[in-house]
């Protein structure tokens, strides 16, 4: 299984002024989704996602980025950074993992509905 994987940051919530900061991210919403190289019966490829909002940190005024500077690698670093502070194991390895066990329970699902064809 090839998954190809791709981070989005959907949204960003800020405060006007923090700590005599100005424009200061406190909120990112984010999704993490990755997309299989194998196709269903439909021929759309398998997919999985995982998202979720992470408040940050309160900012440090050495490293200070005001939200119009604010890059999507650096959302994606703070969220990674907040995730692995809550808990060690939880990093993008693991989000990675979750997302293929959501691809897997799609193309094997544990559970089906439905009834027979000859109905």
């Amino acid at each position: 299984m090839a998954t190809t994987y791709t981070w989005q940051t959907t949204n960003l919530e800020r405060k006007t002024e923090e700590s005599g900061l100005n424009d200061v991210v406190f909120k990112v919403s984010w999704t993490y989704t990755g997309v299989d190289s194998e196709n269903d019966s439909d021929g759309n490829p398998y997919r999985g996602s995982f998202s979720d909002t992470t408040l940050i940190g309160s900012p440090d005024p050495d490293n200070f980025t005001a939200f119009a500077n604010v890059t999507k690698d650096q959302c994606k670093a703070w969220v990674l950074a907040v995730l692995a502070e809550e808990d060690p194991e939880r990093n993008e390895d693991t989000l990675k993992a979750k997302i293929d066990a959501q691809i897997e329970r799609k193309k094997s699902p544990p559970e089906k509905v439905g009834v027979p064809d000859s109905w």
